[in-house]
């Protein structure tokens, strides 16, 4: 060690005083300077111990307070050491007391994942772990393009393979960097990163890996308005909206509303599966439109309903049995009638007698109905209720008077009470009939004042007798 140099032979020497193959720590064979050059990563000052793993070659430079460490058996005379250990660099020296430094190292040796160094000035072994140290890997947890940056960390790393296959086998060593942009595979889901450090020793440290979620597609949705009879129609301006958004892949967060398309003065909201809404005035048909943004911003289409508002309804009876209505009027008709009127399109027409339903129609596409009972109606008076209830639940209602009178043989049924049956004169007997009939209780009246009077007469002789 005096010489400061490592002298190397390429296989074992056969012969006494065989000359070296390689000189460590000098330019040249004939050359003995402490620090040759000065201090650097050729530079030796008493070495003390040698060590080989069968790839890699480990020098004590005791002096130096650092231990010298070539990844192959140097071939060239004054090689570089590719990696230090107790030393922050090849051309600075500390003799210090730390968990990594050295104050001249003896012994140096490689054994079960360690490289062990009999720190000998400061009375101890230290046990250097093979490969890069605190290491790490993340990216980010979601992300819209394939285009990602990757973090990494890793101590006394020297390079770095970075990879979306497990196997490594697009990927090539590159210098350690902290941070590296790459493509993920194509295809929305989950992609896995996959990373290796290697040290100045080209110990390669374990494979790390980290997840993210390419999602490139926004939301799928819908959006519906509530309708008290589920047919498009409402009554209100305050409604209610039926929402459903869905992103498999990261969730839906927002929402915006708008009553038209471009969105004007619409603001993103929390997404939520419900709203109250208010339409805009006036009846007619009404536009909503909506479009979502999931977790990982990515924004839907544009989803739209419609809605028909109608607040107002007109209905009418126009005749009954072909005599113009009037108001108020009590019709006579006989035991089927058929009243006509006119009203809103689609709207349920129910024709009532004190709250039981006699019949239902509906306002055909021209505005008109008509409504014939199936069956006779008895004779009497009714007063009838026509209600009408447009498909927006608007409802009017209107009265009618009829009376019943004819040859009806109906005599109801279990649900309606008809009026009790008037009674009509019969008129297909002849006079002298009827002029008969009239006469028949007058001798009956007659005959039985006469009877009276004989009572009377016999009752008087009868007590003149007894006095």
């Amino acid at each position: 060690y005096n010489n400061h140099r490592v002298l190397i032979w390429n296989s074992i020497p056969t012969t006494n005083f065989a000359e070296a193959d390689v000189v460590i720590g000098q330019p040249d064979f004939v050359s003995n300077t402490t620090n040759n050059g000065g201090i650097s990563a050729t530079s030796l000052n008493w070495p003390q111990r040698v060590f080989a793993d069968g790839i890699r070659l480990f020098i004590a430079d005791t002096s130096n307070h650092r231990i010298l460490g070539y990844n192959s058996i140097p071939t060239t005379n004054g090689a570089l050491a590719d990696f230090i250990l107790g030393q922050a660099s090849f051309e600075r020296i500390v003799s210090s007391l730390s968990s990594v430094s050295l104050v001249q190292p003896t012994m140096v040796s490689t054994y079960n994942g360690y490289v062990y160094v009999s720190d000998s000035s400061n009375n101890r072994v230290i046990m250097y772990p093979f490969g890069p140290q605190n290491v790490g890997v993340s990216a980010p947890s979601k992300t819209t393009s394939r285009n990602i940056t990757v973090q990494l960390s890793a101590t006394g790393a020297k390079e770095m393979l970075v990879s979306t296959k497990s196997d490594f086998s697009d990927a090539v060593w590159e210098p350690y960097s902290s941070s590296k942009s790459m493509v993920v595979p194509s295809g929305d889901g989950l992609k896995k990163i996959y990373v290796k450090y290697r040290d100045y020793a080209n110990y390669e440290g374990s494979v790390l890996s980290a997840n993210t979620t390419l999602d490139s597609t926004g939301p799928l949705g819908e959006i519906s308005v509530v309708s008290p009879n589920n047919n498009g129609y409402v009554n209100d301006r305050n409604v209610v909206l039926v929402i459903n958004g869905n992103d498999a892949l990261s969730g839906v967060s927002q929402m915006m509303i708008s009553s038209n398309s471009n969105f004007t003065s619409s603001v993103w909201e929390s997404y939520s599966t419900s709203k109250n809404w208010i339409l805009s005035e006036g009846d007619g048909t009404k536009m909503i439109y909506i479009k979502f943004k999931d977790n990982s911003g990515n924004v839907s289409k544009v989803y739209n309903t419609s809605v028909i508002l109608d607040t107002t309804t007109e209905a009418d009876i126009e005749s009954i049995n072909n005599e113009v209505y009037v108001e108020d009027k009590v019709y006579k008709v006989q035991p089927i009638p058929t009243i006509i009127g006119t009203g809103e399109s689609g709207s349920t027409v129910l024709i009532k007698w004190e709250d039981k339903k006699l019949g239902e129609t509906t306002v055909k596409n021209d505005g008109t109905w008509s409504w014939t009972p199936d069956t006779e109606l008895g004779n009497g008076l009714y007063v009838l209720s026509i209600e009408h209830t447009d498909q927006a639940g608007n409802r009017v209602v209107k009265g009618l008077s009829i009376e019943v009178s004819g040859n009806s043989t109906n005599t109801g049924n279990d649900d309606i009470d008809y009026p009790p049956v008037v009674e009509t004169p019969d008129t297909t007997e002849d006079k002298v009939d009827t002029d008969t009939n009239i006469l028949i209780p007058v001798f009956i009246t007659v005959g039985s004042l006469l009877l009276l009077l004989i009572l009377f007469f016999i009752y008087n002789r009868r007590r003149e007798e007894e006095n």
